[in-house]
C-alpha cells in the first residue's frame, strides 16, 4: 500500500497551542504505514498574551503557501492545519496569483471552518480541487474515526449517517461548509452560485440562534436560494442548549421554504464525518444512510 503524502496547509489561523501540535503528531504517527504529514512551513503556536495575533503568518506568507500548492506539478494532497479566521483576506491575491495559469495537477484537500471560504473560491472559480469538508491536522486526535479521515485523505467516500432523512430521498451533490463564513462571502465573487439540483449543507460552532437567523436571511436576501431549495443541517455545538440552535435552524429553513433533507455528522463535533462537497450522493432514507454514488 502506497503512502499517501499530506502538505499541511495554514492559509487561516495558528495552532491554539504547542500540545496541540504534539497531540495531533502523536495521532498522526499511529497511521504512519499509512500518512506522511510534510510542512512547507514551520507555524507557531498562537500567542495568547497578543489579542491580534490571530493570524498563521502575513497574508503574502499564507497565500503564497496555498498558492503553491495549486500550482505544484508534484503536491496532490492539502490537509489544513486549523481554521480560524484569515483565509477570506487572500482571495483577492490568491486569485491573481492563479490568474491564466493551470493547476500542477490533480488536487485534493480536506478541512472545514474557516476553509470553507476556500472551498468557496474554488467553486466560484470553477477549479478542478477535490474538496473535502472534514477535520484539520490539530483535531485528528480528537476524532474517535481516524480510519474514515485516511481514506477521505485517499480520495475514497464513505457512507454517512443521516437523522431524520426525509422521505423523498436525495440524488445530487452537496456543496456548503460552516455558515459564517459562506454568508460573510455575499457580495464578493466567491460566493458560488448553487443550482437546482444540489443541496447546500451548512453547520457552524458557539453561534447563538439570532446569529443563525441573520445568516441565513443575509443568504437568501443576497439571492443565495434563488435556484437551490434543499439542504442538510450539520452540527451547531459550543452554544447552550445545542438543541435551541437546532430548532431555530429548522425553524428558519422551514420559514424560507427550504427542504430539509436530514441531519448529518458533520462539523466542529466528534465525529465529524468527511463530506466529499460536489461529489454525487444519494439519500437512503430507508436505512437513513448518506451513499456516495
Amino acid at each position: 500500500m502506497s503512502i499517501l503524502k499530506a502538505h499541511i496547509l495554514f492559509p487561516s489561523s495558528s495552532p491554539k497551542s504547542e500540545a496541540r501540535v504534539q497531540l495531533a503528531k502523536a495521532a498522526v504517527a499511529q497511521w504512519s504505514h499509512v500518512l506522511e504529514c510534510v510542512h512547507p512551513r514551520t507555524v507557531p503556536p498562537r500567542r495568547h498574551e497578543d489579542c491580534n495575533d490571530y493570524l498563521a503568518g502575513t497574508d503574502r506568507q499564507r497565500c503564497c503557501e496555498v498558492a503553491d500548492f495549486l500550482l505544484s506539478s508534484t503536491q496532490e494532497i492539502g490537509w489544513f492545519g486549523r481554521g480560524g479566521y484569515g483565509a477570506t483576506r487572500i482571495l483577492p491575491d490568491l486569485q491573481k496569483a492563479l490568474q491564466g495559469r493551470p493547476l500542477g495537477a490533480p488536487k485534493r484537500w480536506l478541512g472545514y471552518s474557516d476553509i470553507s471560504a476556500l472551498f468557496a473560491f474554488v467553486k466560484s472559480q470553477n477549479l478542478s480541487v477535490e474538496c473535502i469538508h472534514g477535520p484539520m491536522l490539530c483535531a485528528f486526535h480528537e476524532q474517535p474515526n481516524q480510519a474514515d479521515i485516511t481514506e477521505a485523505l485517499a480520495g475514497r467516500a464513505g457512507p454517512i449517517e443521516v437523522s431524520d432523512p426525509h422521505q423523498d430521498g436525495f440524488s445530487g451533490t452537496i456543496w456548503g461548509g460552516n455558515l459564517a463564513v459562506i454568508a460573510s462571502l455575499a457580495g464578493t465573487p466567491w460566493l458560488p452560485k448553487l443550482q437546482s439540483e444540489e443541496a447546500f449543507f451548512f453547520e457552524d460552532i458557539d453561534e447563538a440562534p439570532y446569529r443563525i437567523d441573520r445568516y441565513l436571511t443575509q443568504l437568501s436576501q443576497a439571492g443565495f436560494f434563488d435556484h437551490c431549495r434543499q439542504v442538510f443541517l450539520g452540527t451547531f455545538t459550543q452554544f447552550h442548549p445545542e438543541s435551541a440552535v437546532l430548532q431555530r435552524a429548522t425553524e428558519l429553513c422551514q420559514d424560507l421554504g427550504l427542504k430539509i433533507l436530514g441531519r448529518l455528522p458533520v462539523g466542529h463535533s466528534e465525529p465529524h464525518t468527511p463530506l466529499f462537497l460536489d461529489r454525487p450522493y444519494r439519500l437512503a432514507p430507508e436505512s437513513s444512510k448518506l451513499l456516495p454514488v
